[in-house]
């Protein structure tokens, strides 16, 4: 494919066509933005070769009840209307703990729109079309700061300079007053314009803040009724280029395989585990291990979700994905004529306790 994007935006009409403007970018309007050209040559998402991962997630670490009952403890002292007598008392009879996979995928990509700025010309030379053909769009190097992290980046495209007389002010430097509307100006706020201010008795006497004119030098313009152009700042002339801005997104996108914890699954994703596996690469295979189709299943699904989901205007830059085994203990209790289950789940040992069995106000039974 041709390293040349052609954008058809019509020009606005105090553009001149007749210009000679840098290729590629002369049918850009000036006012006019143009989002993410497509990726020339785009190719399709293939992943690397797929192959048999193999990591180690470990046996379960048994949690003792001793340990469990102190968890719960420090669990109830923490909040304001639960007993603590419960969490002494209760009779712990069962205690499963196993592990929950908490599964994540990560795209980095870029995106880039171009548009026309515009700044005032202060002289000095002309980076135009003259000094070489400007870059085609996907053509100009930019990189991010660091992975698989959001961020913007703005960038002048090379050789597309371009000088136009400023159309604010008509080349003339200077544009009317918006506070006095040209006069100079402005109407007195003390005696509104009449020149005179009003007494208690009803009488009258001139206005100690303008004087009795009625008007006041308006200190904007300093008296003449114009200020200085703001887009060409007083130069008469404008450097317009096409400036190139640059997002880098990265897509995130996450699951969670539990086989028998029975925990919710949104407490794993800020639960602390163990990192059994990650890799990154142009492209990341599914996950393929001989011992758990389900996790299988889930990383096939989030891998073909991220090649759909990828537009036709953004560059796929690397793939992440990582796996973490989350360490859950179900703990079963009965106390008095109660009876249910807590988790203590992470390597912060954290507890999930829906239903504490003792409350000193309506409502703390469930979190």
């Amino acid at each position: 494919m041709d390293d040349e994007i052609e954008l058809t935006v019509q020009l606005p009409p105090e553009c001149d066509v007749t210009d000679q403007l840098p290729p590629s970018y002369d049918t850009l309007g000036f006012d006019n933005p143009v989002t993410s050209p497509q990726v020339p040559t785009r190719q399709a998402m293939i992943p690397e070769s797929e192959e048999v991962h193999n990591f180690n997630i470990g046996r379960a670490t048994p949690l003792s009840p001793d340990d469990a009952r102190d968890y719960l403890l420090c669990y109830a002292t923490s909040q304001s209307c639960y007993g603590k007598s419960a969490a002494r008392q209760m009779v712990i009879s069962n205690i499963i703990s196993s592990h929950g996979l908490h599964y994540t995928l990560e795209t980095f990509s870029e995106t880039r729109q171009i548009d026309w700025t515009k700044e005032a010309f202060t002289g000095g030379q002309i980076d135009d079309s003259t000094k070489g053909t400007p870059p085609s769009v996907w053509n100009v190097e930019v990189t991010s700061n660091q992975d698989f992290v959001d961020q913007v980046k703005e960038v002048k495209i090379p050789h597309t300079e371009t000088l136009k007389t400023c159309n604010k002010c008509q080349a003339l430097g200077v544009i009317k007053c918006d506070k006095c509307e040209g006069l100079g100006t402005k109407r007195c706020e003390t005696c509104f314009g009449n020149g005179v201010t009003y007494t208690k008795k009803g009488r009258t006497k001139m206005c100690k803040t303008c004087g009795g004119p009625g008007r006041l030098k308006c200190t904007d313009c300093n008296n003449s009724g114009h200020v200085k152009c703001p887009d060409c700042l007083g130069y008469k002339r404008l450097k317009w280029f096409a400036l190139l801005t640059v997002k880098f997104v990265n897509h995130v996108e996450d699951d969670v395989v539990q086989h028998q914890t029975g925990l919710v699954r949104e407490l794993f994703r800020e639960a602390s585990g163990d990192r059994v596996f990650q890799y990154v690469g142009k492209r990341v295979a599914p996950l393929s291990t001989p011992d758990d189709q389900v996790l299988n299943a889930c990383s096939k699904k989030l891998v073909e979700k991220h090649k759909e989901d990828t537009k036709p205007n953004e560059r796929v830059l690397k793939q992440r994905h990582t796996l973490r085994a989350v360490p859950v203990s179900e703990v079963h209790w009965t106390w008095k004529d109660k009876a249910g289950s807590y988790w203590v789940y992470g390597f912060d040992r954290r507890v999930h306790c829906p239903r504490y069995p003792q409350s000193s106000c309506y409502g703390c039974a469930v979190l």
